[in-house]
């Protein structure tokens, strides 16, 4: 059986995500919860991708509050806390990829001790590895993309370079949002 192909994670500034050549997709997307979610959508929809998630960044409760998500969720986000603060809750990827502003991978959830308040939460769902990728708006990271894989090292260089960019466009289009409202 042959592997179906990937999709394009491109997001134009507009706030509309890119898809592979060819492919029609849907008007251009008005509002920021409807960005994220279709990220997620379209993230989910990858080969190498489980779940996925966004979550805004509170910083009055130094909190991360999940916004979207697609693919095998299971009440995972219910069941979770994820910290923005130098704490066990906050030491994870997505806790790690806010505070230090910088792409975060746990190649396998099971052996990864950063992954302690999360891991059977995670394992039990399938979940075997997990990427995070800050978003920013301007300078300032606002929310944070989540993907997770059923495999262990389940993201190869290409595809997190990919899912980069995709958090890159994804924070220029929140900036676009927020200059026009």
């Amino acid at each position: 059986m042959q592997a179906a192909p990937e999709r394009s994670l491109a997001v134009h500034p507009t706030g509309r995500v890119l898809p592979p050549a060819g492919v029609d997709m849907e008007p251009p997307i008005a509002n920021d919860n409807d960005l994220l979610q279709h990220v997620c959508d379209v993230a989910a929809d990858c080969q190498c991708c489980w779940f996925a998630w966004v979550g805004l960044v509170d910083r009055a409760s130094d909190r991360i509050v999940p916004v979207a998500a697609a693919g095998y969720e299971d009440h995972y986000l219910e069941e979770i806390r994820v910290d923005i603060s130098n704490t066990p809750y906050g030491r994870g990827p997505v806790g790690s990829a806010v505070r230090q502003e910088c792409i975060w991978v746990v190649e396998d959830i099971e052996r990864d001790l950063r992954m302690g308040p999360w891991k059977e939460a995670a394992l039990s769902r399938g979940y075997r590895s997990v990427a995070a990728f800050p978003l920013r708006c301007g300078k300032r990271v606002v929310a944070v993309l989540a993907i997770y894989s059923a495999l262990a090292e389940g993201f190869d260089s290409e595809q997190l370079a990919r899912f980069a960019n995709l958090a890159a466009r994804v924070g220029v289009a929140l900036e676009s949002h927020s200059s026009r409202s």
